[in-house]
């Protein structure tokens, strides 16, 4: 179930902050500059080159790690209530996917067997039905992490990466161009390469709107997947502070192109400011392929992982009354609905 929540009053309308808000505004306001001067860059040199250059500008990136760790600490965990907090979601996540991973075993094996009584694939099924279950012991793959923030979680077996570390306890890692291999190979504090099928869960936190091309935003979600464990799930965190219903069509764009990639969604809910995701890499990759030709035919389909961002006018071209467009589409709340099927 998504529930509606009130827009947080902005200080345009002349409503005094507190330092505490006025602190928060003004590192965020930090983060979202970095990354519109990004899809700029890359507009203008290519997305490739201005990642590239991105990557050399070593005080950019140490102060973006640094903003990023305190939004992290001073705000975001001192959340009042669990619709506020990323970390509790994708924890909670976490929990009641594995606690019910049979369900959607078998509700897999009803396809894959379906498949190949058809004739449209060949699979062993008895070799696919001694796949393991998870252990109680859940491998974790924390992209973008800046500060390690999960790892008071005892369930996680945590690896934590960034281009940035601002922890000890990160590894440097460009998780757009590092290899997936057959092992992993970890040297002075930075992978070199990813083991390929080795985590249950990888964690895109606020981490896709930093990458300023659509093609980058697929190649992630394609490495996440080779990183995961058959069965293991993809979480995506991306801020939306829009009203719940203006951004449907762009989510249900990205769950049509990551069932191509082998995903099936099985959660979305919004919090406050915040959309999160949660999407199950399938036994075999025809499961959610075949669903996703199956299911989507509208015209504004496409293989392109746009987020709002994209959209954004530049600042000359903003006007400072602009409105958020309140759609309403039943058929794209009843497609959001459909969670942990």
């Amino acid at each position: 179930f998504l529930c509606l929540h009130p827009r947080p009053t902005s200080s345009k309308y002349n409503v005094k902050m507190n330092p505490a808000t006025e602190d928060h505004k003004n590192l965020s306001n930090f983060i979202k500059l970095v990354h519109r001067e990004l899809r700029e860059a890359s507009k203008q040199l290519g997305a490739e080159e201005a990642w590239k250059q991105h990557l050399q500008d070593e005080n950019k990136l140490q102060t973006y790690a640094e903003t990023m760790k305190k939004l992290s600490i001073n705000h975001w965990r001192n959340r009042k209530t669990p619709n506020e907090d990323r970390i509790e979601w994708t924890i909670n996540c976490c929990e009641d996917y594995f606690k019910n991973i049979q369900k959607h075993r078998e509700n897999d094996f009803k396809i894959i067997e379906r498949l190949v009584s058809e004739g449209s694939i060949v699979q062993d099924v008895s070799k696919l039905q001694q796949l393991p279950l998870p252990v109680e012991n859940l491998f974790l793959l924390d992209v973008g992490s800046c500060g390690n923030f999960f790892k008071h979680c005892e369930k996680f077996t945590i690896t934590a990466i960034d281009i940035a570390p601002s922890s000890s306890d990160v590894l440097y890692c460009d998780f757009i161009s590092v290899p997936i291999e057959k092992d992993e190979r970890v040297e002075d504090g930075k992978i070199i390469q990813l083991k390929q099928s080795s985590f249950h869960v990888v964690l895109f936190s606020l981490l896709l709107e930093y990458m300023p091309s659509s093609e980058q935003r697929i190649k992630c979600c394609q490495q996440a997947y080779d990183c995961l464990l058959p069965e293991g799930i993809l979480i995506i965190i991306t801020p939306d502070s829009s009203n719940q219903h203006k951004n449907m069509k762009l989510l249900k764009n990205w769950r049509w192109l990551l069932a191509q990639m082998g995903f099936k969604r099985i959660k979305i809910e919004k919090l406050t400011n915040l959309s999160c995701l949660a999407f199950r890499k399938g036994i075999i990759k025809e499961i959610s392929s075949m669903w996703a030709n199956a299911h989507f035919d509208e015209s504004y389909m496409e293989f392109k992982f746009e987020i709002p961002q994209d959209r954004e006018k530049p600042i000359e071209e903003k006007s400072s009354l602009d409105v958020d467009d309140i759609t309403f589409d039943i058929e794209l709340m009843q497609e959001l609905g459909q969670d942990f099927n």
